[in-house]
């Protein structure tokens, strides 16, 4: 996978979280397995604001599929501008939409 690619779609998902788009975010996520609501009730519950990272350098691992080019991604997430034990898992599908990969948001959770 690309890390620029990869980059840009986790750009693109914690845009979307910071600014509570959340039925925009399900409309884009190819297997729609969390509904707006609980990924909102993921964020409230944990409370605080999404944030970007300050300076704009991204926390992830990733982890290959085996049989795949999907990759399983764990990405730190920043509330009110501070790192956080809040963390998205989401898979990267190697097909991509629009300049970045497709994209399928597995959890949002205390890691």
């Amino acid at each position: 996978m690309n890390s620029t690619k990869l980059a840009d779609t986790l750009a693109l998902i914690i845009s979307l979280l910071s600014r509570r788009a959340f039925d925009e975010l399900y409309h884009l996520d190819r297997n729609k397995r969390l509904l707006p609501q609980e990924l909102a009730g993921s964020i409230d519950e944990y409370g605080g604001e999404v944030t970007p990272p300050k300076p704009l350098i991204w926390n992830y691992d990733f982890y290959p599929i085996d049989g795949t080019e999907d990759v399983f991604v764990d990405c730190d997430l920043f509330i009110d501008y501070q790192l956080s034990d809040l963390t998205l898992q989401c898979l990267m599908h190697e097909e991509s939409q629009e300049g970045r990969y497709a994209f399928s948001i597995q959890n949002i959770h205390v890691m």
